[in-house]
């Protein structure tokens, strides 16, 4: 009993420092043209419904998994002191690491590239500095080969089941941030625009 007791009181912090620590190795590693190309090659998921809580058994086996992940680049807020890799396609390996992109298709500086991130309780961890964020910070999404800045326009909540924010914009590049919000019934949005686009 005490033993499952003391269990219980560690899985916490013992879980959100092994995301941190996975988390970070990501964020050093030099991204790399070649390994983008690579990564953009391999055959993903995109179905949402495979998305689990992240738990202690999700983050053991990101763990294990973590070196095999498609990284396909990274996003750093300054403002919020938030830097973490973009791993293609949708997994719960992918998310207790970082970022994921939500289709096939997207490209950094072009239409609507969306991401998603798991909401965590601590306000260090994965998407939840997205919550300090204010109109005008910038975030930063680097492929290896460019860096493209966009600035924070807006935030917003909508419903679980609200897609339209996945929706391409036809007259200017933008970024969508999406988290969990109340529990999962909803989802905190944060949308900027690319304000510019420079070589490496």
């Amino acid at each position: 009993m005490i033993i499952t007791g003391i269990f219980l009181l560690l899985k916490k912090p013992l879980q959100d420092q092994s995301i941190a620590y996975i988390s970070q190795k990501y964020s050093e590693e030099v991204v790399t043209a070649e390994v983008v190309e690579n990564n953009n090659e391999k055959e993903v998921s995109f179905d949402f419904d495979i998305i689990e809580d992240l738990d202690g058994e999700a983050v053991i086996k990101a763990m294990r998994e973590h070196k095999d992940l498609p990284v396909i680049g990274s996003l750093s807020i300054p403002s919020v002191d938030l830097s973490l890799p973009i791993i293609k396609g949708v997994s719960n390996a992918g998310l207790a690491v970082g970022a994921v992109t939500l289709s096939e298709d997207q490209k950094m500086g072009q239409g609507n590239y969306a991401l998603a991130g798991h909401y965590m309780t601590n306000p260090k961890l994965l998407f939840r500095p997205i919550y300090r964020m204010k109109k005008g910070h910038l975030m930063y999404l680097n492929d290896g080969d460019r860096v493209y800045v966009y600035q924070m326009t807006e935030s917003k909540t909508v419903e679980a089941t609200d897609l339209s924010v996945l929706e391409d914009s036809l007259d200017k590049s933008v970024i969508t941030l999406i988290t969990c919000n109340n529990e999962g019934e909803t989802r905190y949005i944060v949308k900027g625009e690319l304000v510019e686009s420079k070589n490496i």
